[in-house]
């Protein structure tokens, strides 16, 4: 027989794979808690908790994580401005953008893109 211990870790997984698949498909623009469960199949409470037991903070958080570490991968490998990049994942304010990308990893995007490829 299965271990409970041991279902639990496969269903995380495979909701771990969903969730990020989803977060894939809507980069370009954020997306709601509601709209997040809705089309995960799941409560907003759930997919609170599954989010805060697997990535260790909100779904709204995990999100915009996920659009700031694909706007590092933008800055550093097209030739976008910022305010691009910005646009391109759905910021309508590249201020925010701005901010939100400094409070992640400690740097600003301009300086992100003329820094290269040093490790952040």
């Amino acid at each position: 027989a299965v271990s409970d211990e041991f279902r639990v870790l496969l269903q995380d997984q495979g909701f771990s794979a969903r969730l990020s698949r989803l977060f894939q498909e809507h980069i370009e623009r954020p997306l709601s808690v509601t709209e997040m469960a809705r089309c995960l199949h799941i409560s907003p409470r759930t997919l609170a908790g599954k989010c805060q037991r697997l990535l260790g903070c909100s779904p709204a958080r995990g999100f915009l994580q996920c659009r700031l570490e694909h706007a590092r991968r933008l800055l550093s490998e097209v030739q976008l401005s910022v305010k691009e990049v910005a646009e391109q994942l759905g910021f309508t304010d590249p201020f925010h953008f701005s901010k939100a990308f400094k409070r992640h990893f400690g740097l600003s995007p301009s300086r992100c893109r003329t820094e290269g490829s040093v490790q952040i």
